[in-house]
């Protein structure tokens, strides 16, 4: 799902890198099924899920990162709007945007609305939606990567760093993912 998600995108001018832990999940035979779009595949064990994200902000060429993980997916015409938005902002911009979040055995989808803005670091309303955020390369330049010391947060920190370092955010008003419950950071309750 997560493989189709980038190949039904209308936008094309894309690289799509993975990086692969060394799982057990068949994800190599399904790479291998979808060779015509992936650039890069690396299949190696790392030190954990920042240190493979570091690996794939180190091998991107693009103007705009964005990290999808596994059995999270791309909205159709994410990467359409991304680019259009591209063209109407600096290049030191930070998009970002609601995302679907959905749990395996429930069918109906929730709306996680996201918010990053100073005010939200002090009122402890800041939301992250990792999978909705598409950094500048040059952003990553300039003020770094994850922080592999923070474990499971380290998405967190780097949000705080750049916006401690007053790099502007955009929120985008469609949302440009959805989420899947089950993985390493998601241990949320939706009550």
């Amino acid at each position: 799902r997560t493989i189709n998600s980038i190949k039904e995108q209308t936008f094309k001018d894309f690289e799509y890198i993975i990086i692969d832990g060394l799982s057990n999940d068949k994800t190599e035979q399904i790479v291998k099924n979808n060779r015509e779009i992936i650039k890069t595949y690396i299949r190696e064990k790392d030190k954990g899920i920042y240190d493979a994200m570091n690996k794939g902000l180190n091998l991107a060429n693009g103007a705009y990162i964005s990290i999808i993980n596994s059995d999270d997916y791309l909205n159709p015409g994410a990467l359409e709007k991304i680019y259009s938005e591209s063209l109407k902002n600096k290049d030191s911009v930070i998009f970002y945007s609601d995302m679907y979040v959905f749990y395996k055995n429930i069918k109906k989808k929730i709306l996680l609305k996201g918010k990053i803005s100073q005010e939200s670091i002090f009122d402890s309303t800041l939301s992250i939606n990792h999978p909705t955020i598409f950094v500048p390369k040059i952003i990553y330049k300039k003020y770094g990567t994850f922080n592999k010391d923070f474990k499971c947060s380290a998405d967190r920190e780097l949000i705080l760093r750049f916006i401690s370092k007053k790099v502007e955010f955009k929120k985008i008003n469609m949302p440009l993912s959805s989420f899947s419950l089950g993985g390493t950071t998601s241990k949320y309750s939706f009550k």
